[in-house]
C-alpha cells in the first residue's frame, strides 16, 4: 500500500511538473530519391539518383516537457520535389531527368533530451502520400509510408531552430514511369531539413 501511494505521488509530482509547449513550425529540404533495384531492359540500362532538390514543409508541433525529456509530435503537410537520371543503352541518346516529386502529410513522433538551450532528437516518421506531381509514378505511389529522423535543435525564447536528417525505413513506391514505360524499382527519399519554430503558448 505505501508504494503504491508513493508511486502516485510520484506521478503526481511529476505531471504537475510537465510542461506543454504548442506552435508553428516551417522550413525547407534538400530532397533526393533512394533507388534500389531498378528492373533495367533493352533500352533503359540504369537509374540512378540525381542533385538534391529544394523542399519545403509547413505545418504546427506539440511538445510535452518532463525536466530535461521530452516528447515532440508533428503534423506538416511538405512538397517533396526530387528527380533521378536515366541512362539509355544507345550510345547516341543522353540521359534523361525523370521528375519524382510528390505531396505528403507527415506526423513525426520524437523523443529528445534537453542540454541547456540544444535539443538532441529522434524517432518515427509516418507519411500520408499523395498528389504525384510529376506524373511519372501513377498507381505506383504508395498510400502510406514509414521513415525515421535524427537531429540537433537549439531554443531562442520562443523560436526555435533545427537541423534533421531523413531517410526512408520502407519504399513509398515500386515502380517509375519511363518513356511510356513501366520499370520497377525501390525508391524511398533522404532529406536534409532545417526548420524553424515558433511558440504560441
Amino acid at each position: 500500500m505505501r508504494r503504491l501511494i508513493f508511486a502516485f505521488s510520484l506521478l503526481l509530482t511529476y505531471s504537475a511538473s510537465a510542461q506543454l509547449d504548442i506552435g508553428l513550425r516551417a522550413g525547407i529540404n534538400l530532397s533526393n530519391p533512394q533507388i534500389e533495384n531498378f528492373q533495367a531492359s533493352a533500352t533503359i540500362s540504369d537509374l540512378q539518383t540525381d542533385d538534391s532538390e529544394i523542399s519545403y514543409q509547413a505545418g504546427a508541433y506539440a511538445r510535452l516537457k518532463l525536466a530535461a525529456l521530452f516528447v515532440q509530435g508533428e503534423l506538416y503537410f511538405s512538397q517533396i520535389n526530387q528527380s533521378a537520371i536515366a541512362s539509355f543503352n544507345a550510345a547516341n541518346v543522353p540521359p534523361k531527368s525523370i521528375d519524382l516529386s510528390f505531396s505528403r502529410v507527415n506526423l513525426p513522433v520524437l523523443l529528445g533530451l534537453e542540454l541547456g538551450p540544444v535539443r538532441i532528437m529522434g524517432g518515427p516518421v509516418f507519411s500520408a502520400n499523395f498528389n504525384d506531381v510529376s506524373g511519372n509514378l501513377n498507381d505506383d505511389l504508395q498510400i502510406a509510408s514509414l521513415s525515421y529522423q535524427v537531429g540537433l535543435g537549439a531554443e531562442f525564447n520562443k523560436l526555435f531552430i533545427d537541423l534533421r536528417y531523413e531517410a526512408g525505413l520502407g519504399d513509398w513506391a515500386n515502380a517509375v514511369i519511363i518513356e511510356d514505360s513501366n520499370y520497377e524499382a525501390d525508391i524511398s527519399t533522404q532529406q536534409i531539413m532545417l526548420c524553424l519554430g515558433l511558440k504560441l503558448f
